[in-house]
C-alpha cells in the first residue's frame, strides 16, 4: 500500500495508474527553499513533507511525498500568493523555454529514496484573452500552470516527462517501487 503525504489531485491521479492500494495524507511542512542547488532543494522540500507524514504512517506502507518548483531563466517559480502574482509568473513564461523541477522522497520505513527530474517545457505567447482562466487553473500550481489543463493550449513542447510537469515523474516512482518488490507488472488488473 502507498501513503501519498500531498494533497495534490494531480498526483493522487497519476499514482492511481499504477492500480497500487493507496491513501492520501495532506501535511503541513515547511516550504522555505533551502540554499541548496536547485534539484537537492526541491528533493529536500519533498523530504519534508514526508516526515511530517510519518506519524501517520503504518506498518507496511510505502510513503511518498513530492516537491515541484519552476525555473525560467534564473528565476525559481512555486505557487503563486495572489492573482497577481500568477499573472506575472505567466508573462514571465509566455515564449520561453524553461525548467520543470519535480523532487521525489520515498520511503517505507527501513530504505529511503530520493527523485529528481527535470522536464523542459516550452510555451507560445499567451492570449490576454485566456488570462482570467489560467490564472484561477494556476493558483495552486508552481509556476502558475497546470500543463493538462488550460495552459496546455499553448504549450509548444516539452522534453522529458509530461507526468513530472504535472508534479509526480511517474515513470521514476514506478521504477523505485518495482526495484523495492512493490510492482509486479499491472496491478489488479489496470494499467
Amino acid at each position: 500500500m502507498l501513503l501519498l503525504a500531498s494533497a495534490s489531485p494531480r498526483r493522487r491521479e497519476l499514482l492511481e495508474r499504477l492500480g497500487v492500494p493507496m491513501r492520501i495524507v495532506a501535511t503541513q511542512a515547511d516550504e522555505q527553499l533551502p540554499d541548496l542547488p536547485l534539484q537537492e532543494a526541491v528533493v529536500m522540500l519533498a523530504r519534508r513533507k514526508g516526515e511530517a507524514a510519518m506519524a501517520r504512517r503504518e506498518w507496511g506502507e510505502i510513503l511518498i511525498a513530492a516537491d515541484t518548483l519552476v525555473l525560467c531563466q534564473g528565476e525559481v517559480m512555486g505557487k503563486p500568493d495572489t492573482p497577481g502574482e500568477a499573472r506575472r509568473m505567466l508573462e514571465r513564461l509566455a515564449d520561453r523555454q524553461h525548467e520543470v523541477v519535480t523532487g521525489v522522497w520515498m520511503t517505507d520505513g527501513d530504505r529511503d529514496a530520493a527523485i529528481c527530474e527535470t522536464t523542459q517545457v516550452t510555451f507560445g505567447g499567451f492570449d490576454q484573452a485566456w488570462m482570467p482562466a489560467l490564472i484561477a487553473d494556476g493558483m495552486d500550481k508552481a509556476g502558475a500552470y497546470g500543463i493538462q489543463s488550460v495552459a496546455g493550449l499553448f504549450c509548444r513542447g516539452i522534453v522529458g516527462s509530461f507526468e513530472n510537469v504535472m508534479g509526480l515523474p511517474l515513470c521514476l516512482v514506478r521504477e523505485q517501487l518495482t526495484h523495492w518488490g512493490m510492482m509486479t507488472g499491472r496491478q489488479n488488473g489496470r494499467f
